[in-house]
């Protein structure tokens, strides 16, 4: 039998996952006369209305393969069949490459940079680093994840009983400065944004609103084009990065070039080639993800 093939699961993933239909939608599409099969020239032209055209032989491979009576139909069974083996066949090349994507504990500081205290990120690393080669790797980059999580749990927990003097259970404007300092976060920031975070307007802070408040205003607490390395890499001295110098200092960084190209197309959301400080923090925000997913 033959296989399926990594272009032919892009082909169909690409033409219906990634534009979030289900598959009896796409298969309606597919089948134009409406006789419940698809025909290959209906399946062709269903997947050519989501993306580019693809190369050629791709189609008919990806048809054949689905048609496994051969009598030049695809019914919704042979078709969901289809599906079922495409997303197996990208899956299992997700966990091949989640078993080989690697991060430094340069890239990892550069990733949480105004997100995570660099102690947290450092700890987390040696701890996750079981061989001590200087990488995360496959279940050790899972692993730094997972211990991340729970420092940054136990230090929240510590610090906001800590800077609770008057034991409320609550924050107010002066206890949040002092909670935030213990995370490396600018006295500034947290006066002008305490009303934004204060969700009920008691001018006090709970647990509750102080989390949710540092999760949604990363961005904003410290764009990652402001560090040091970032600025080494705007060679023109623009105050941006072009894509090309962003991509440069990706590797640099020993980045998995791919995620990071992805991941500064989709940041750079105006078009025009250059990522300012937000733009870069988002790029930095998405490669992230991307890591993440990896390993998830």
């Amino acid at each position: 039998m033959r296989s399926i093939g990594l272009l032919a699961v892009s082909l169909l993933l690409l033409a219906i996952g990634a534009h979030g239909r289900s598959e009896n939608t796409f298969f309606a599409k597919a089948d134009t006369n409406g006789d419940g099969a698809a025909s290959f020239e209906e399946f062709r032209q269903a997947l050519e209305s989501r993306q580019k055209k693809p190369q050629p032989g791709a189609t008919r491979r990806l048809f054949e393969r689905a048609d496994t009576d051969k009598d030049g139909r695809i019914t919704p069974v042979e078709y969901t069949e289809l599906l079922s083996m495409a997303k197996g066949i990208r899956q299992a090349k997700d966990r091949k490459k989640a078993e080989t994507a690697k991060l430094s504990l340069e890239q990892a500081l550069l990733v949480t940079e105004g997100r995570i205290p660099p102690d947290i990120v450092s700890d987390s690393f040696a701890i996750a680093d079981k061989d001590q080669d200087g990488y995360l790797v496959g279940a050790e980059l899972e692993a730094g994840l997972d211990q991340i999580k729970r420092k940054l749990r136990a230090k929240f927990s510590a610090v906001y009983t800590r800077v609770d003097t008057d034991h409320n259970l609550h924050l107010n404007l002066e206890e949040t400065i002092n909670f935030a300092t213990a995370f490396g976060v600018e006295d500034f920031f947290i006066e002008e944004n305490f009303d934004l975070a204060d969700i009920d307007d008691d001018n006090q802070l709970s647990a509750q609103e102080l989390e949710a408040f540092f999760k949604n205003s990363a961005k904003e607490r410290k764009a990652a084009a402001s560090s040091p390395l970032v600025k080494r890499f705007d060679v023109d001295h623009s105050g941006t990065l072009s894509t090309q110098e962003a991509l440069r200092l990706a590797e640099h960084l020993d980045s998995d070039m791919i995620r990071a190209k992805q991941a500064i197309f989709e940041a750079d959301v105006d078009r025009n080639g250059q990522l300012d400080s937000e733009e870069m923090d988002e790029a930095v925000r998405i490669y992230a993800q991307k890591i993440a997913a990896l390993a998830g």
